[in-house]
């Protein structure tokens, strides 16, 4: 829950409910959990989430996230389900910016092969809200190799995100419906995070461990644990 970040996202400006798409578990098929177990709950801050900073400008249609669109993610992108960059020569669609390049090489070769001149493709580093263009643009004007541009992108998307959730008041609400076994009634817990709450480079504790030893204790559940946090590396 935010203020709008401008007028695309919502048409009026006052605080508004935003979804956060997840990965695990998978939201497209249905979110399943079995609360017995601790779970790491996933949501990727890419360019459609609310937690992220919009797009700059309109010229990735693709890629902007709009009040009148349905949510998206990127990660679907990444794994080839839909198409996430799109070519400004031919409108040919494609899943992600490796893909649109070498679409475009392959293009602009036999563009110049037939003697194309209107409207012919041509290979540059291209305009694109993607992180792989981002990284091409900064391996090229930092003189870097590739192989480091995924820590380059990393780090001017996190600040990117850092500067916008340091700039917006917002409340991140959680909300875990299920089947309770013994009255088959539905029940939901629900609890709230504000930007005090989070912790940068950090995931919770294990607290879930397998006793399998003979006369072991079998599965045990260290709940003095439970909100404990130990260092993770950023992905």
């Amino acid at each position: 829950i935010r203020k709008p970040a401008g007028p695309g996202e919502v048409p009026f400006d006052s605080p508004a409910a935003f979804e956060l798409r997840l990965i695990q578990p998978d939201d497209s098929t249905g979110a399943l959990m079995l609360p017995v177990l601790p779970s790491v709950i996933v949501h990727e801050i890419d360019h459609f989430s609310p937690l992220g900073p919009p797009a700059r400008g309109r010229d990735a249609p693709l890629q902007n996230r709009h009040w009148t669109r349905p949510g998206v993610r990127q990660s679907d992108a990444d794994v080839g389900n839909r198409c996430g960059v799109w070519c400004r020569t031919c409108g040919e669609q494609f899943p992600c910016e490796d893909m649109l390049q070498a679409h475009i090489a392959y293009a602009a070769e036999q563009d110049a092969l037939s003697g194309a001149t209107k409207h012919a493709h041509r290979v540059e580093v291209r305009r694109s809200n993607s992180q792989s263009s981002i990284a091409s643009t900064l391996s090229e004007l930092r003189g870097e190799p590739m192989s480091r541009a995924p820590s380059l992108v990393h780090g001017v998307w996190r600040k990117r995100v850092e500067e916008f959730i340091d700039s917006q008041w917002f409340e991140i609400l959680c909300v875990l419906e299920g089947v309770d076994t013994t009255t088959a009634a539905t029940v939901q817990a629900r609890h709230s995070y504000v930007a005090e709450d989070i912790v940068w480079d950090h995931t919770f504790a294990p607290i879930f461990a397998l006793d399998t030893k003979l006369g072991g204790s079998g599965a045990v559940l260290d709940f003095t644990r439970m909100h404990d946090l130990v260092p993770a590396d950023p992905v």
